[in-house]
C-alpha cells in the first residue's frame, strides 16, 4: 500500500465519522426492524459484512451495530430461510487483521468509502494492497510486508469446460477456502514458494505465455455455471494444460492433484438451466437457501429456483436469518 500523508481533507473526514455513526445506526436499526414473513420470526439479522466456503460448510458474517461496540458473528447458511435487503448507504465492512486472518468490525460505524468496502480508518487498519507488485517493499504497509513473506502458490481454477482457466497465487493455509470463495469447478497447484514475490513471477510468467487470464467477472462465473458443463472433461483440460506448463516452462512437478471442488459445494440443484439469475432484477432476496458456489447464492423462492451474486450485497444490505414458526 502507499504510504499515505494527512491533509486537510483527510482531517476533515475524520471529523466527520461522529455524526456517520449516528447515520448508520439509525439506518440499520430501521433496516433490521422491516416486517418478515408471517409464518416466520428472525433468528439473526444485521449488517451483511461477508461470506464464505469451507470443505464442511457455507456461511454468511453479521455484525450487530445496535450495540455501542459492534460485533459480528458467523452463520452457517445449511438449512437456513433467508432475507437479503438493500440499506440506503453502504457500510464499512470493517478491518481484517493478516497476521490472525479474522476480519474485524467497524466499531466507528462509517459509511464504506466510494467504489471501497472500507471507511478510510479501516482501511488503512487492514493495510492491504492486492497489487503488490507494482510498488516497492518500503512502500508497503508493514503487516502486508510480513504477510507476504508467507508461504503462497500459484494454482490453475477452471470454471467451465473451455476458455474459462485463470492463473492465480494465493496464501497457501487459504487456498482451498480461495478456491470455492471463487466458484471454481477444479483447481490444482502448479508451484509452491516461500513467498509472495516468487509466486507473482511464476503467476505472471504463465499468464503472459499462456495468455491464460487472472480473473473472471462474477457475472461471467455466474453465467458459465447455469450452462450445462462435463466435470470430467474439465478434470482433463485440467491435468493436460497443468502438464503443459510444466514441461515446457521446465518446472519440478508438484505431484499435487487434480482436485474435484464440484462435490465440495453440496448443492440442492439437479438442472441449473432453470436456475434464474435475479443479481441485478431485485434489491431484495428471499427464500430457502440451496448452496452457495463463490458468490453466487442459490434459493428456492415458491417453488421457483434462483441465483444472486453476494458481493453486491456486501455492507449495502441487512440480512436476516429466519426460523419457521411452529
Amino acid at each position: 500500500m502507499i504510504k499515505y500523508k494527512f491533509t486537510l481533507l483527510t482531517l476533515l473526514f475524520f471529523a466527520t465519522l461522529t455524526p456517520l455513526k449516528a447515520m448508520c445506526e439509525k439506518d440499520l436499526k430501521e433496516d433490521t426492524r422491516q416486517m418478515h414473513p408471517h409464518h416466520f420470526t428472525i433468528k439473526e439479522s444485521g449488517l451483511f459484512a461477508g461470506f464464505g466456503l469451507t470443505e464442511d460448510e457455507s456461511f454468511v458474517w453479521i455484525d450487530d451495530m445496535e450495540n455501542s461496540s459492534p460485533s459480528r458473528k458467523k452463520v452457517s447458511l445449511r438449512g437456513q430461510h433467508i432475507e437479503i435487503e438493500g440499506t440506503p448507504k453502504k457500510h464499512c465492512i470493517g478491518s481484517y487483521d493478516l497476521e490472525s486472518m479474522k476480519g474485524i468490525p467497524c466499531m466507528a460505524k462509517a459509511y464504506a468509502l466510494k467504489r471501497m468496502q472500507n471507511c478510510w480508518e479501516c482501511f488503512e487498519r487492514t493495510g492491504f494492497n492486492p497489487a503488490f507488485y507494482h510498488v516497492s517493499r518500503d512502500q508497503l504497509s508493514l503487516q502486508q510486508q510480513a504477510y507476504n513473506l508467507r508461504p503462497h502458490c500459484v494454482y490453475l481454477a477452471s470454471f467451465q469446460e473451455e476458455g474459462a482457466l485463470k492463473v492465480g497465487l494465493a496464501y497457501t493455509p487459504r487456498l482451498l477456502g480461495r478456491w470455492l470463495e471463487q466458484g471454481a469447478l477444479a483447481a490444482t497447484v502448479i508451484q509452491s514458494f516461500p513467498d509472495a514475490y516468487q509466486a507473482r513471477e511464476l503467476e505472471k510468467r504463465i499468464s503472459e505465455t499462456y495468455h491464460i487470464p487472472e480473473g473472471f467477472s462474477c457475472e461471467k462465473k455466474r453465467l458459465w455455471l447455469r450452462s450445462p458443463f462435463s466435470l470430467e472433461k474439465i478434470l482433463t483440460n485440467l491435468k493436460n494444460q497443468k502438464e503443459k506448463i510444466i514441461s515446457e516452462l521446465q518446472l519440478l512437478d508438484p505431484q499435487t492433484p487434480i482436485c474435484d471442488l464440484w462435490s465440495l459445494y453440496k448443492i440442492e440443484v439437479v438442472d441449473f438451466e432453470t436456475v434464474e439469475d435475479r443479481t441485478f432484477l431485485q434489491q431484495k432476496v428471499q427464500g430457502r437457501y440451496l448452496g452457495l458456489v463463490g458468490d453466487a447464492l442459490i434459493y428456492e423462492h415458491n417453488s421457483q429456483k434462483y441465483m444472486c451474486g453476494l458481493k453486491k450485497h456486501v455492507g449495502s444490505s441487512v440480512i436476516r436469518i429466519l426460523r419457521t414458526l411452529k
